[in-house]
């Protein structure tokens, strides 16, 4: 009678460790799930962050073909090559490409420091989810001994 009382109550023990193992099976597929999608997450965030990154490149090389322009005209000006009215209105057009420029090259830095964040908090969850998947199946090969354990223990009473 005490035996039988005893299986029972190991067999009840059994069954929650059971429920907990296949909880932490659940929360470590969730973890595996989450790195996937942080993983996919990082590596969308670094191509947009290289594609602006490519993008600042193209801008300061715009910018600086401007400014060779300009120095060439302000050299040929010295040398009284250009006439004043085309000179003052090549000058005109090249300020206004000037800003376009800069505002482009402002719109360029701002998606990058964008894609840097986006990166960041990516990397942020990836290592979150690494920590979680960890612990998950820590977890679940402790429950897993617990479980072979006390069903080889109830077996072994069963056989008595």
């Amino acid at each position: 009678m005490a035996q039988e009382v005893l299986i029972r109550t190991l067999s009840e023990r059994l069954r929650e460790l059971e429920r907990a193992q296949s909880e932490a099976a659940r929360r470590l597929e969730q973890a595996n799930t989450q790195i996937d999608e942080a993983t996919r997450a990082i590596e969308t965030a670094v191509a947009q962050e290289k594609t602006a990154h490519e993008s600042t490149q193209q801008v300061n090389a715009e910018l600086n073909e401007l400014r060779r322009h300009i120095n060439d005209l302000l050299t040929r000006n010295e040398n009284q090559s250009v006439s004043a009215g085309s000179l003052q209105a090549l000058v005109g057009t090249l300020r206004l490409t000037l800003e376009a420029l800069q505002k482009k090259l402002r719109r360029a830095h701002e998606n990058l420091r964008d894609f840097r964040t986006r990166t960041q908090a990516a990397m942020i969850a990836l290592d979150q989810a690494r920590t979680a998947q960890t612990e998950a199946s820590e977890e679940h090969v402790r429950l897993s001994e617990e479980v072979d354990v006390l069903h080889t223990h109830i077996e072994s009473l069963r056989g008595i």
